[in-house]
Order: structure tokens, then C-alpha cells, then sequence
């Protein structure tokens, strides 16, 4: 596996993960903190495909 497959699939698993996290603290109804994770996870894939991009 090539280091970009492996940042894709990386980054994959971790917002597959927040998603759920986040999913599951909104529906506990705690709205800001479920937000909060979702953006984080949103921020970590988009510098995750940025490194990819960059790393070749």
C-alpha cells in the first residue's frame, strides 16, 4: 500500500469514527459538544487529504 492509500484510509477510519461519536453525543442531546467533534473530524480529513496531496 502506497503512504497516500494509506493517509486516505486512515483519515477514512478516523471521520468514520468521529461521525459516530458525534452522532451519538447529539442524539444524547449535547448538541455544541457533538458539533465540536464533527468539526474537528471534519478539519483532521481535510489536512489529512491535504498531506496525501502533498506527500506525492
Amino acid at each position: 500500500m502506497t503512504l497516500k492509500g494509506a493517509v486516505w484510509l486512515w483519515g477514512v477510519t478516523i471521520g468514520l469514527a468521529t461521525l459516530g461519536l458525534a452522532t451519538l453525543v447529539v442524539l444524547h442531546g449535547r448538541w455544541g459538544v457533538g458539533l465540536l467533534i464533527l468539526a474537528g473530524g471534519a478539519g483532521f480529513l481535510l489536512g489529512a487529504r491535504w498531506l496525501a496531496r502533498v506527500r506525492g
